[in-house]
């Protein structure tokens, strides 16, 4: 038995010897990998598509870092970068029974190729496809080639690519699909075509390393769920929307949001709101161009809202305010108060703990009205103006998130003048605001 013992506790110790030789030689060869990689930019100018696997070697592919391909470009080779960007053929599933519904594989593969520049691309129909994507039930479900069109970014087309971290679409793209980028975690930066006129779902969900992203002037539609997933501290909406449903929904990030307006309508899809799940988000100001019933479930998960401003013509109902967590001053602008009653703050935020700002003449018919009575307080210090910023013409390139006169008395809707604007970084500025 001694002898037994002793022969086993030889052999485990040779093991590790080999087994620390082993991770040597991977350290080595890792580090001899990176020090050999392609740092500079790397143009590929293809005349013909589906020839970018016969231009790249395929013992130098794994070593390209930064990347400008001229020309066409078809399946065949957005099927060569996405293996160079660490993303193989499966692409995930696609569950048709649930809404929100897209699930990537985690199969990777080698990759560094961090920078990828098709600007002076071209994405055409034809070759290979560049993935294949499960679809159906959970237990029912079949293989579906991806294959590329021209103009078009399709589906799932750069989808969970680990390495990429700044992408430059080709100008000539007009259409781009359902989660065409999604759970590229290292993305940092985009550029979309000057001219784009709608966002997909899904599009940049699961990119959490995104924290800003400037939306084409002309987009006019934006899928749900687009955003969920990311960094973005803020987002402004562009003036060509004019329906908000859940695009934003699941940026958990999101502090701040800023709505033109343009905007005419907010709207949930089913339960799940127009801003749900935005537990960074401290104000939201709905602009007074904004009519009707406001979305179902609307601030759902909004666990950091301080401030709410309602505008004069919008309803809420039954269910807008399901699943608020806290709320410190909520404004209203509507002269004459809504007609509540206990379903409106169930499962909700206590309006007990809330201060309630009503325009000057105001507060005895809210203070009379059942509910809005209850309110912690009720102050008459709601601006006149509209609650949206959309109105006023700032000289300054960025939003602020709070506005002050010169002697720093907070302006709850900006108004012509000069004032002094407080920003997310903490940085204040004096600006002149004019009417335009």
């Amino acid at each position: 038995m001694i002898m037994i013992l002793k022969t086993f506790n030889n052999i485990n110790e040779r093991m590790k010897k080999i087994l620390t030789l082993f991770v040597a030689l991977m350290l080595v060869i890792v580090a001899y990998a990176q020090a050999n990689l392609l740092t500079t930019q790397l143009v590929v100018d293809l005349k013909e598509a589906g020839t970018l696997y016969d231009m790249l070697p395929d013992d130098q592919r794994p070593l390209i870092t930064n990347l400008k391909i001229k020309g066409p470009i078809n399946g065949t080779d957005v099927k060569c970068l996405r293996e160079m960007m660490g993303k193989e053929d499966n692409l995930g599933s696609y569950n048709l029974s649930v809404k929100e519904d897209f699930v990537s594989s985690s199969e990777t593969a080698e990759s560094n190729l961090k920078i990828l520049d098709l600007s002076e691309a071209s994405i055409v129909e034809g070759g290979d496809a560049y993935g294949t994507i499960l679809t159906g039930s959970p237990m029912n479900q079949t293989k579906a080639p991806l294959y590329s069109a021209n103009n078009t970014i399709g589906s799932y087309m750069f989808s969970g690519c680990a390495s990429l971290e700044n992408l430059m679409l080709p100008s000539s793209v007009q259409v781009i699909e359902s989660y065409a980028l999604a759970d590229c975690a290292s993305l940092i930066s985009i550029t979309l075509p000057a001219d784009l006129m709608a966002i997909p779902k899904g599009m940049l969900r699961g990119c959490e390393s995104l924290e800003q992203f400037d939306v084409p002037s002309g987009v006019s539609e934006i899928g749900d769920f687009a955003f969920k997933g990311t960094g973005l501290k803020s987002f402004t909406f562009p003036e060509a929307i004019t329906v908000i449903t859940p695009m934003l929904s699941g940026a958990e990030k999101l502090e701040y949001i800023v709505i033109p307006s343009t905007v005419t309508s907010i709207k949930s899809n089913g339960m799940t709101g127009a801003f749900a799940g935005l537990k960074a988000l401290k104000e939201l100001r709905i602009p007074e161009s904004v009519t009707g019933n406001l979305s179902d479930y609307m601030l759902s998960g909004c666990e950091s809202l301080e401030r709410l401003y309602i505008p004069s013509k919008a309803v809420l109902t039954w269910y807008t305010l399901r699943g608020m967590k806290t709320l410190s001053d909520m404004y209203v602008y509507s002269e004459m108060p809504q007609s509540l009653n206990t379903m409106f703050f169930q499962n909700s935020f206590n309006y007990k703990k809330t201060v309630l700002h009503v325009k000057k003449g105001c507060k005895a018919a809210y203070a009379a009205a059942y509910y809005w009575k209850d309110f912690k307080a009720i102050v008459e210090d709601a601006d006149d103006e509209s609650t949206g910023i959309a109105s006023v013409l700032i000289l300054d390139e960025k939003q602020p998130v709070s506005t002050y006169t010169l002697d720093g008395k907070r302006i709850v809707a900006p108004r012509q003048g000069v004032c002094i604007n407080k920003y997310a970084d903490g940085k204040v500025k004096k600006v002149l605001l004019r009417q335009r």
